[in-house]
């Protein structure tokens, strides 16, 4: 673990390092250190990009497992921000501060897609097929969309047809590259990372896995950090944030 969380503090500060070279001289007097599921990337990177250069706060980014991360937060890794992918973690993160329940922000719901590199992506129960020799899910041990992915296959009633082909990917993301490599045949995976992966995909319907309400939640204890991490989260959930995470493939709450 202890490892772990040196690898989480150097890609911290790597991507300070490379956000604020970008967006020019950032106040170095406060930066914010956000933790987020991986299957944020495509809409978190830009945001806060911008965020970081219309405020000049330097804003750094580590993805991963929602469970590992809310992890990390617990044993008192410095964290001013998280995005996890279900609530649940989110809820452990703000228990393990302190932080109130009501600091938390559901920000979109969890859409899942079956993903392969070639045409015709199958639907899940299209996966019981022997052809797909191998199949990658993320752990679900701690990952929610690992959870989301072993749901829909046991209501497709595939799950025990595919168990002894599954590959566990760490988080989404890395699911994703065990098939997008040809480590995997098929992977079932966030929506947002499908849309940006080329290859083919069918999405999964929402009543095959329990809903994942992806949620947010302040850490931040200084109140200059905590202010400056609400404003990113109250740009983030803004109507722009939110056509942003519709366009990318998420569900949104009401």
């Amino acid at each position: 673990m202890q490892a772990f969380r040196a690898v989480f503090l150097a890609t911290a500060v790597i991507l300070t390092t490379t956000m604020a070279s970008a967006c020019g001289s950032p106040n170095t007097a406060v930066q914010l250190t956000v933790a987020a599921a991986s299957d944020l990337r495509p809409v978190l990177d830009p945001i806060a990009a911008q965020f970081q250069a219309d405020t000049g706060v330097a804003v750094s980014i580590t993805y991963g497992s929602s469970g590992q991360l809310a992890t990390q937060i617990a044993e008192g890794s410095p964290i001013d921000l998280f995005f996890s992918a279900d609530r649940s973690q989110a809820e452990a993160a703000a228990s393990a501060v302190g932080s109130e329940s009501s600091s938390l922000t559901i920000y979109a719901l969890a859409r899942l897609a079956v993903w392969v590199a070639g045409d015709n992506a199958p639907d899940v129960a299209g996966l019981a097929d022997r052809r797909f020799a191998h199949l990658a899910i993320a752990n679900p041990e701690h990952a929610p969309y690992g959870r989301a992915a072993r749901d829909a296959l046991v209501a497709a009633g595939v799950y025990d047809a595919v168990a002894d082909r599954l590959v566990l990917g760490e988080n989404v993301a890395d699911t994703l590259r065990l098939a997008t490599s040809g480590n995997a045949d098929a992977a079932i995976v966030a929506l947002s990372l499908a849309n940006t992966a080329g290859g083919s995909f069918t999405e999964v319907p929402a009543e095959l896995f329990t809903p994942l309400e992806q949620t947010a939640v302040v850490i931040a204890t200084n109140p200059v950090a905590r202010q400056r991490a609400t404003d990113l989260l109250t740009r983030f959930t803004s109507a722009a944030g939110r056509s942003s995470l519709a366009g990318a493939g998420f569900g949104l709450p009401g």
